[in-house]
């Protein structure tokens, strides 16, 4: 009977919440110290009762607090397990999150290399086959221009299917040509002008070094926003850009006199609006693309002189 009654001592410690488990272990114990003290133990001197009646307490404690530690022992495994499955769930939902990052990026760079360049070639390929009978020489040199520009988006997309394949090995930065920036516009604006579109190319403010995302966010609105241009300025339509380094923030314009892109409310459509919209968003920067009331489209981006800052932070 005395096992029995320790065992559940032990067992109420280890499975109830500690008030209720000190309630019960009362309840129990509380009887037996009675029944000791007046009833087994009734001949013996009133010290002796007293000992039994507190070396009974004592062992009852004891194996009370054994049950307790046991118990907090479980729900502290219980919560760990719970924390590592949470854990495990939030790293597998950033994996898949950060997969989806890098989707919607290579998209961006897929879709900025191919309807820019194919942009060119279709426009250039059209040009050369009007005089190829009347004027042989310029059609040779807009199938030159055609060459190169083929040449070109080949070897960006190279660049971009060497990276997915090398995975979460390091690229060999050798054979990788490096990303364009802010001082690729010039080369950017001549491709254009050859492909038939007139393009003023300005420079306002003292030039400041940009960072590295920062300016190939720049390059990709412009090509995105020229080859925009090509597709729905018509064939009289003239454009610009200006580059701004203003001194609290770094902004780039490019407007164009012809009909415009088709307006597009919130940027809910059109892949190419959504990843200038983008690529302005993730370095702390904005993005307004509209028909302008006097004629023609206009597309601005504005950066934060710290961009690079807040592009680190996301």
């Amino acid at each position: 009977a005395g096992i029995g009654f320790f065992v559940l001592t032990y067992t109420v410690a280890a499975h109830l919440p500690f008030h209720r488990a000190v309630a019960a272990a009362a309840a129990m114990w509380f009887p037996v110290h009675l029944l000791v003290y007046f009833v087994s133990a009734a001949d013996a001197a009133p010290a002796t009762r007293s000992i039994l009646v507190l070396l009974n307490t004592v062992m009852a404690a004891t194996v009370f607090w054994i049950g307790f530690v046991m118990r907090n022992r479980r729900l502290k495994f219980e919560e760990l397990a719970d924390r590592a499955r949470v854990a495990e769930e939030s790293r597998e939902a950033l994996a898949a999150q950060a997969v989806a990052d890098e989707q919607r990026r290579i998209a961006r760079e897929l879709h900025d290399v191919v309807a820019h360049h194919i942009s060119v070639i279709g426009v250039m390929s059209e040009g050369a086959k009007r005089v190829l009978r009347t004027n042989p020489d310029a059609a040779e040199e807009a199938l030159a221009t055609v060459n190169q520009t083929a040449r070109t988006a080949l070897r960006e997309m190279r660049d971009i299917l060497t990276v997915l394949r090398s995975g979460q090995e390091e690229p060999d930065s050798a054979d990788l040509e490096p990303q364009p920036t802010v001082d690729s516009l010039r080369a950017l604006v001549a491709q254009t002008k050859d492909a038939g579109l007139p393009v003023r190319y300005s420079v306002r403010g003292e030039e400041y070094p940009l960072p590295t995302g920062v300016s190939l966010a720049v390059y990709r609105i412009v090509q995105e926003a020229l080859t925009n241009t090509i597709k729905h300025a018509g064939p009289k339509a003239k454009a610009g850009v200006v580059v701004d380094y203003g001194q609290e923030e770094f902004r780039v314009s490019i407007g164009d006199s012809g009909r415009g892109a088709p307006v597009i409310t919130h940027f809910s459509g059109g892949h190419g609006l959504i990843g200038m919209r983008e690529r302005a968003t993730l370095y702390g920067g904005s993005l307004q693309a509209g028909p302008q009331p006097g004629g023609g489209y206009l597309v601005e981006a504005r950066f934060p002189k710290n961009a690079h800052l807040q592009g680190a932070s996301q």
